[in-house]
């Protein structure tokens, strides 16, 4: 039985959505802050994607270090960066466990 092109483009594609909505969320979370998203949340989100294979641990390392630079780092002379490196650092530490590193 062969894999149709539609298929492969599919297995492809539903990763990279995975991965790209953690980003958007982890990002608002930094961001934002709890009124927007709950931490909480966040970390179940998280977990349950890589819990069923959505996303790699690998993966969720390297969405967490894009999310540190673009979200956090960028805004270094920002007047909300401590409570940005803050709500960042609580993410990141919620995800310990489930981070592999490369």
């Amino acid at each position: 039985m062969s894999t149709s092109p539609a298929e492969l483009d599919e297995a492809q594609f539903i990763p990279d959505w995975y991965a790209q909505t953690l980003k958007g969320e982890f990002q608002t979370y930094v961001a934002r802050g709890e009124e927007k998203l709950p931490l909480d949340r966040l970390l179940k989100t998280a977990r349950t994607y890589v819990g069923k294979g959505h996303i790699s641990g690998t993966m969720l390392g390297s969405l967490l270090g894009d999310v540190e630079s673009e979200t956090v780092d960028d805004f270094r002379e920002h007047p909300a960066y401590a409570e940005r490196r803050a709500r960042f650092d609580s993410l990141k530490a919620g995800l310990f466990d489930v981070v592999e590193r490369e």
